[in-house]
């Protein structure tokens, strides 16, 4: 962010934030959501009427599989915190 908040120290591998940067990420969305609510800028969905009770998809879960892993794998020795 061009206040300084959040740096490239931040940012692991140029792209993807640490958890450090995750965190003041997710307090700046935070305050803004907030801000936003204030104003009155944001308002309920509307209700589309879809029946997803008969869904059937699912997704598999690996330990280990998801972003974490990609890390170990793809990027030796780095570390998201």
């Amino acid at each position: 962010m061009a206040d300084g908040f959040i740096t490239r120290n931040d940012i692991w591998d140029g792209i993807h934030p640490t958890r450090l940067g995750a965190q003041k990420m997710a307090a700046v969305w935070f305050h803004r959501i907030q801000e936003a609510e204030r104003r009155g800028w944001l308002q309920a969905p509307n209700d589309v009427d879809l029946d997803d009770s008969a869904a059937t998809f699912t997704c598999g879960k690996v330990r280990a599989s998801g972003y974490v892993g990609e890390i170990q794998e793809n990027y030796p020795g780095r570390s998201m915190s």
